[in-house]
């Protein structure tokens, strides 16, 4: 595996979308690509992220894609501590804390009966370019890769 090979992966994804969940296929795609980067050494994927970053020409299109796809890459907690998560982008519509100053780490992205959907879509960002060498490193130091479903029991006619 290369780093140019997980560029073309990550192009491939559909960007976190604003108006709806991602399909049965956009999901098997997010988690094929999860599975090459789970397999890449460390040092192919955060240099494959930078350059999915640097190559984003203001769209902000590859932010969101790598941003779910981290998501789906790692066994992220659904209720965390508050300060356990780390802000490397601004999105708008980051939750806030429930009644036990905790969160969900893996927002925008849940999974039940290991098929993932989206439990919020994107609504905007703010502030410097999504951090995601940097989410990618501190996710690996804290995280373990999820156990990711077969990507052919995600798409369309898949029974489920």
């Amino acid at each position: 595996m290369t780093d140019v090979s997980l560029v073309e992966a990550f192009s491939g994804l559909t960007p976190w979308p604003s108006d709806r969940d991602l399909s049965g296929d956009e999901w098997a795609d997010y988690v094929d690509a999860a599975g090459q980067l789970r397999d890449a050494e460390p040092r192919e994927v955060t240099r494959a992220l930078g350059v999915a970053l640097a190559a984003d020409e203001g769209t902000g299109d590859n932010e969101r894609r790598l941003f779910v796809l981290l998501r789906v890459l790692f066994d992220l907690p659904r209720s965390a501590p508050a300060a356990q998560r780390l802000v490397y982008k601004g999105w708008v519509n980051w939750p806030a804390p429930d009644d036990r100053d905790e969160v969900d780490l893996g927002w925008p992205v849940a999974f039940k009966d290991d098929r993932p959907r989206l439990v919020a879509t994107f609504e905007g960002s703010m502030g410097p370019r999504y951090a995601a060498v940097e989410e990618y490193d501190s996710f690996r130091e804290r995280f373990a890769f999820r156990a990711l479903p077969e990507p052919s029991a995600l798409r369309s006619g898949a029974a489920g």
